[in-house]
């Protein structure tokens, strides 16, 4: 069944807790109609293996290509297919979000629509569930990532400075190639936060993280959506809207400046008084008071950033557009 053009917050959410899945395979899919098809072999191929009962959650994120013509004949060969069509692309972590409000399962496997997550690597993501129960979160760890030179001097900056804000094991890898417990979604569906970001959401959840080394694939279709700028702006995101270190670096600043002034006021008026000689350095003056009136407005800026990500916060609901919805046939 196909519901046309519905925009509202949220479907009728299975209910978990009476579900009898146990592992939910979320993909999120941009333009990847020719990719589809192989990957869901492949996955099925693997867990078919298994005596694992598991479904799969798609949401079209706004494609420009076939994809969700790709998705409804997809759906129409199999039972345990849910997918979503996005009236617009909302970007990865809302379709992450919007996605894992409809995984039932004990577990949910989320991996790339591109093939470089290679479903063949699945039984190593799932053994170390098996093997430790207290595990919430496993991450697959690329032994050599295929992906571009910036990307990856870009992705190895990003993990560092994650890393870095959480205190995490300089060893601990973060990709979108993972496992995650149903305490861990749940967690993370409910997060209700104005700029979501994955690993944020995720860390917030859990510490329970452990990681497995795993194959990554080459791109075989097209090219990635993943730009320069998207990066930079994903790196100003995770420091604008899920820590405060802008505003304890421009406190650090600002109180390095005031001690700094005190010295300097103290130096020049003893050197006023004792040698009866005025302080030169009109130039230096003027230098001065550019550089700080532009750190004050730097400073604002930054001030004002905050209380607008506030204000977006208090006032956010979450509202997914959704073209086309097919629901599970079981």
């Amino acid at each position: 069944m196909i519901n046309q053009g519905i925009f509202h917050s949220k479907f009728v959410r299975r209910d978990p807790e009476n579900s009898k899945i146990d592992i939910s395979v979320f993909i999120p899919v941009y333009n990847g109609a020719l990719s589809l098809p192989e990957l869901i072999q492949r996955i099925d191929v693997v867990l078919q293996k298994t005596n694992y009962v598991y479904e799969y959650v798609l949401v079209d994120d706004g494609s420009s290509d076939d994809s969700w013509n790709i998705i409804s004949s997809l759906h129409q060969s199999r039972d345990n297919m849910c997918a979503f069509r996005h009236l617009r692309n909302m970007g990865y972590n809302f379709t992450l979000q919007h996605g894992l409000e409809y995984c039932t399962g004990e577990w949910v496997l989320t991996l790339d629509d591109d093939l470089q997550h290679l479903p063949e690597e699945i039984p190593k993501l799932l053994s170390v569930a098996e093997k430790d129960p207290d595990i919430d979160v496993v991450f697959g760890a690329f032994v050599q990532r295929q992906h571009k030179m910036w990307r990856n001097i870009g992705s190895t900056l990003y993990l560092k400075m994650i890393r870095t804000l959480y205190g995490l094991p300089k060893d601990l890898f973060i990709t979108s190639f993972r496992l995650i417990n149903r305490r861990v979604v749940d967690q993370v569906v409910h997060s209700n936060l104005a700029e979501p970001q994955a690993g944020f959401m995720i860390l917030k959840a859990t510490r329970r993280i452990k990681n497995v080394s795993v194959k990554h694939g080459e791109r075989k279709y097209g090219e990635s959506g993943i730009r320069i700028s998207k990066m930079i702006k994903l790196t100003f995101d995770l420091l604008l809207h899920h820590t405060t270190l802008p505003l304890q670096l421009i406190t650090g600043i600002g109180v390095t400046a005031f001690f700094t002034s005190l010295v300097l006021s103290f130096y020049y008026l003893s050197t006023y008084y004792i040698y009866q000689s005025s302080v030169s350095g009109f130039t230096t003056l003027v230098l001065l008071i550019l550089a700080f009136g532009g750190l004050t407005l730097f400073s604002i800026g930054i001030v004002g950033f905050y209380v607008s990500r506030l204000l977006r916060q208090v006032t956010f609901t979450p509202v997914y557009s959704v073209r086309d919805f097919l629901e599970p046939k079981t």
